[in-house]
């Protein structure tokens, strides 16, 4: 069984983002920011991008509406080593020798990784810029290096691109990643803003192949499946609740799934209320738990995963099937069974793992040490000493569901 450890934050925006912007005129949906409408042509990639957790965002405040991602914002270098690392799931794989990109720099390992990688590369004088802001051009080159894509043989529209940026300009153009700002003018010494990233990003994965996926890009693409349909059965649930029909979301449902996960959700969501937050089934699989690729194949993904007990949740074991159309990742279908029938089985190394992940994602806790002190006397939890910021605490895990709660 394959273990992720990742940090998931998302759980916070379907309550607090229901956002401000005009809402599609046939549709509950509405934006889930409040800088950036849904009418934006570009609002599909930023939202891609921020349910994936690629791109960082401030989280709103109910008074005000949704979350910011400050959307026409121009990005630096740094940053776009950064998004790209995120989207790609990647991993340090040597240093870097950057000297203006000491190990402490919060974008060493992007940066470091995508130098090693040859996505992008530095000055002549050994220096990076993490800083300097990023060009249409430059981004053209880093997002064709990422993704592997070969110079197109067909002639580009563009008059403003140079004989050194021609290749990715080609490449990218050549694929539908861009269609440039004018009909003849690709834009290529204009900064790049943070929706156009978000725009170039979500084009160029979307041709990769999900035979290619690593472990971070499946869990990413099961999560922005399931987190969108959260957010949409929320916003129904929001504006229609109790009177509310599979027609207030059936168009944008079926944009994210198929027969019969479009059924088994539709069901879901008549059966829902908003106080008692019915789209718990969507709730994020958590890859620290339990994660095994059953099926990958170009159009075709499986996971078995888990949702832990919580005190809100019962939790249980979950098998998800998405395949690919038009582009498009959509949900066919997703099975269940309860701990009773299958119960979370780990070590004990394992065990003391996931307690201390648990506790640094949802509590906050930094644990320098944590210890098996016995069982709970009153239930079947085992008992944990935590050591956490020089303070010790008592924390209770439940092995067969993996619920972890503070005594």
């Amino acid at each position: 069984m394959k273990k992720w450890i990742a940090s998931l934050a998302i759980a916070a925006m379907v309550t607090t983002s229901m956002g401000t912007a005009e809402a599609a005129s046939t549709s509950v949906r509405e934006s889930v920011f409040s800088d950036l409408s849904i009418n934006n042509k570009l609002y599909e990639s930023v939202y891609t991008m921020y349910v994936r957790e690629v791109m960082e965002y401030e989280e709103g405040i109910a008074l005000n509406g949704g979350d910011r991602v400050y959307p026409l914002q121009e990005i630096s270098r740094a940053q776009a080593a950064q998004y790209l690392y995120n989207l790609l799931g990647m991993t340090l794989i040597e240093e870097n020798g950057f000297s203006d990109v000491p190990s402490t720099h919060p974008n060493y390992d992007a940066i470091a990784t995508m130098a090693a990688n040859e996505v992008l590369d530095g000055f002549p004088d050994g220096t990076f810029h993490p800083n300097e802001k990023l060009t249409r051009a430059q981004m053209a080159k880093i997002v064709t290096n990422a993704f592997e894509l070969k110079e197109s043989n067909e002639a580009i529209p563009f008059t403003d691109v140079n004989e050194r940026f021609y290749p990715y300009v080609s490449a990218i153009y050549a694929k539908n990643i861009t269609g440039g700002k004018t009909a003849t003018q690709y834009g290529s010494n204009e900064f790049i803003t943070k929706q156009e990233m978000a725009a170039f990003m979500d084009r160029a994965h979307k041709i990769r192949l999900g035979s290619e996926y690593n472990d971070y890009e499946i869990m990413m693409v099961t999560n922005e499946l399931t987190r969108k349909i959260r957010i949409l059965m929320l916003q129904g649930l929001e504006e229609k609740h109790p009177n509310q029909q599979v027609s207030d979301i059936a168009t944008e449902l079926s944009n994210l799934s198929t027969e019969p996960a479009f059924s088994m959700v539709s069901g879901m969501y008549l059966n829902s209320c908003y106080a008692c937050d019915g789209a718990d089934v969507t709730r994020d699989m958590d890859f620290a738990l339990k994660y095994e690729a059953v099926a990958q194949t170009d159009n075709r993904i499986v996971i078995d995963s888990a949702i832990p007990e919580s005190l809100f949740f019962s939790g249980g074991n979950y098998r998800l099937e998405m395949v690919k159309q038009d582009g498009a990742w959509k949900l066919k279908s997703m099975t269940t069974s309860s701990f009773d029938e299958n119960p979370v089985q780990m070590t004990s190394d394992e065990a003391r793992d996931y307690i201390v992940y648990t506790l640094r994602s949802s509590f906050g806790w930094n644990v320098s040490s944590i210890e098996y002190i016995g069982k709970s006397t009153e239930s079947n939890f085992d008992r944990y000493k935590v050591i956490s910021n020089g303070q010790t605490k008592i924390v209770q895990f439940k092995p067969t569901t993996a619920f972890v709660l503070e005594e």
